[in-house]
């Protein structure tokens, strides 16, 4: 699967006068793959995000791709294991100039389903 998202956003400040609006790239994108069979789950996430403002609108922050992997597994009825592994190639991402992102970042777990 995949996606593409173009956002041309303006809005006004307080004297009238229009601006771009901060901290919205205008590109973003999500190329995906899902393989799932029976029990197992797998699953690859591009995310791509352009270049956008910071807060005062005078700073471009960098665009970035990062890369996410997923798995499932369900091993009763209803209990599943999981992990999800978030900017797997250790891609350079800032959310806000200054704020530096923790690079790879991981999480894992058992879930119960009422299902």
């Amino acid at each position: 699967y995949a996606n593409y998202t173009y956002t041309d956003s303006f809005s006004k400040d307080a004297s009238g006068v229009w601006l771009t609006t901060v901290q919205i790239a205008k590109n973003k994108g999500n190329l995906g793959i899902t393989y799932d069979r029976g029990d197992l789950t797998l699953g690859a996430n591009l995310y791509l995000n352009g270049p956008r403002l910071r807060w005062a609108g005078d700073v471009s922050t960098p665009g970035y791709g990062r890369l996410d992997l997923s798995a499932r597994y369900r091993f009763l009825d209803h209990w599943s294991v999981y992990t999800r592994i978030e900017n797997v190639l250790d891609a350079r991402i800032i959310e806000e100039v200054g704020f530096r992102q923790a690079g790879i970042y991981g999480i894992g777990g058992i879930s119960y389903s009422f299902y």
